[in-house]
């Protein structure tokens, strides 16, 4: 299943393997991304683009709290992207604190691409991108 309309994805993720693991997926949808491996890295990104979902790992190579960006996008001036956080931080309080920070979804990983496929899908109808 491909996206009726083209999304641009930001990957923030510091471990190559899941980031090509995602990769593999939206380039499957056929959607545009960029990966970046740190918090500031994708403060950067979105300064100059805009993102209408992004993948966040939640420990990344900067030592910064991936959950600081959903703070963060609160206070942009234009509408959040979807987000989907991705992280090998699994328990019942880490799904509950990110998706009251105001991510979308929470997958853990390792994760099955099949299941990552199927949540993309899943957030871009959410977004109306589907």
């Amino acid at each position: 299943m491909t996206a009726s309309q083209s999304m641009n994805i930001l990957i923030v993720e510091d471990d190559v393997a899941d980031a090509t693991m995602v990769i593999t997926q939206v380039e499957a949808l056929g959607w545009s991304y960029r990966v970046v491996n740190t918090v500031q890295a994708a403060r950067a990104a979105f300064s100059n683009t805009a993102y209408d979902l992004v993948v966040l790992d939640r420990m990344l190579e900067d030592a910064e709290e991936g959950l600081e960006l959903l703070n963060w996008f609160k206070a942009l001036e234009s509408a959040a992207p979807g987000v989907l956080v991705a992280s090998r931080l699994g328990s019942s309080t880490d799904h509950v604190n990110a998706l009251d920070l105001g991510a979308d979804d929470y997958i853990n990983k390792p994760y099955d691409g099949e299941v990552l496929h199927a949540r993309l899908r899943a957030l871009a109808r959410r977004l109306g991108q589907l």
